[in-house]
């Protein structure tokens, strides 16, 4: 879970909030989230949150002063903060330090660490581990959505995103699936980079993009993860310990 708690207290700029967590408030904060991960920070405009809220715009501006204020209640909404700490959350005054306090908050490293270790001691240990992998990534998987869009729009964040988040994650996968203890589960693989990344890229797409893709309305969370895990297990000729 990411530190939300931290990124509230990294704010340089705050005011009181006015107004309660409500049914419209959060349908307004869940319409930004999609806008934001369709169209990233800088090009998504009011007026698209507005439309995927199905709120007036008035309405909006009634609940929010700006589109940076909605940028960082949207991120910490996704990492899981509770309708009251969000709707009480202070504003922040740089949206890039925002996105750098996110991305530290993940602890991403130390988090893969722990399911790197709960897997050596499962008997599909490689199965476990993707599944808490995809577990991390659908649990927060709007706000790793919205800034992976708007991370682009700022050179310094991406770096951050792909240091902190994207490489770690590469590294202990690559590590584990060159594990000696890990030849008698699964076949011998020609390229852990390449398989790494390949199981990676799965994750992401099916726990998040997936979310964002026109055809793919009818796949269920649950079928979605099973569907990662059932072609993992088939790719790598899984077998108990």
């Amino acid at each position: 879970m990411i530190h939300y708690i931290q990124i509230m207290k990294d704010s340089t700029k705050t005011q009181p909030a006015a107004i309660a967590m409500t049914p419209k408030f959060l349908a307004i904060i869940k319409g930004a989230g999609r806008a934001f991960g369709q169209y990233g920070f800088a090009r998504t405009q009011m007026a698209d949150i507005a439309v995927e809220a199905d709120v007036a715009l008035g309405t909006l501006y009634r609940y929010t002063p700006s589109k940076d204020v909605l940028f960082y209640l949207v991120l910490l909404h996704g990492a899981g903060a509770s309708d009251a700490e969000v709707a009480a959350a202070a504003s922040c005054a740089d949206v890039s330090a925002i996105l750098e306090s996110f991305v530290m908050g993940l602890g991403t490293a130390a988090n893969i660490q722990e399911a790197l270790e709960r897997a050596r001691r499962s008997d599909t240990p490689i199965i476990d581990f993707i599944g808490d992998m995809y577990d991390a990534v659908d649990s927060i998987h709007v706000a790793l959505r919205v800034l992976d869009r708007s991370g682009r729009e700022w050179p310094d964040v991406a770096d951050l995103f792909n240091r902190e988040l994207r490489a770690p994650v590469l590294q202990i996968t690559e590590q584990f699936l060159s594990e000696p203890a890990l030849t008698h589960a699964v076949r011998r693989v020609p390229d852990v980079v390449a398989t790494g990344r390949l199981i990676l890229e799965t994750i992401a797409w099916m726990a998040m993009h997936r979310r964002f893709s026109a055809g793919t309305e009818n796949i269920s969370d649950s079928n979605a993860r099973i569907a990662v895990l059932d072609f993992a297990n088939a790719a790598l000729d899984v077998r108990t310990k």
